[in-house]
């Protein structure tokens, strides 16, 4: 049997009120998400300044699980990798925060910092001259070339920094190794 014609507005009412229903829990939804991702953010960087450092992970992890463009839990999640010498998953966690917000200074400053300590000055450069927005082709050769100067010498601090922290962390970091003693016969 045919539909009335009050039959079928009736029916295309109810389908676009379910839809509507639906889009609004979408939207609910996204904001509970985001929600709980900032929550397990924050509860991240408390366990950080604690020095809980698996249990901050955890907790940036979920904040990133929650929301996928929660950029500022990746880069968390690269500074922990990063101090348990997970230098991979460092750049990887920072590729995906720049993904998000490729304007993300921070992110990119320890990029340059992370390719410096691979021993990679051009990775790093290319990082720096990002993060300060210069474009080659958009500056004459004498600016670029005070910006250059500019970049170096930041490449250089952070190669001294790196140093320095290198020094200090590596008798922590070192595992402390007992020498055995044979016995006497």
């Amino acid at each position: 049997p045919q539909a009335t014609p009050g039959e079928e507005a009736s029916k295309n009412a109810s389908e676009k009120l379910h839809e509507k229903s639906k889009s609004g829990e979408s939207r609910i939804s996204k904001g509970f998400q985001k929600t709980l991702a900032e929550g397990h953010y924050r509860l991240g960087l408390r366990l950080k300044k604690k020095k809980q450092w698996e249990e901050a992970l955890t907790q940036f992890l979920e904040a990133s699980n929650k929301n996928p463009n929660h950029f500022k839990s990746f880069f968390e999640q690269a500074l922990i990798y990063r101090q348990k010498q997970i230098h991979d998953m460092a750049v990887t966690c920072l590729e995906q925060a720049l993904t998000i917000k490729p304007k993300y200074k921070d992110a990119r400053v320890l990029l340059a910092t992370l390719q410096l300590e691979k021993g990679n000055v051009g990775g790093a450069f290319a990082q720096l001259r990002e993060s300060l927005g210069m474009l080659p082709d958009s500056k004459s050769g004498e600016d670029l070339g005070r910006e250059s100067d500019t970049i170096l010498q930041t490449i250089h601090t952070f190669i001294e920094t790196s140093q320095v922290v290198a020094s200090v962390m590596a008798p922590v970091m070192t595992p402390v190794i007992k020498p055995v003693i044979a016995p006497t016969l």
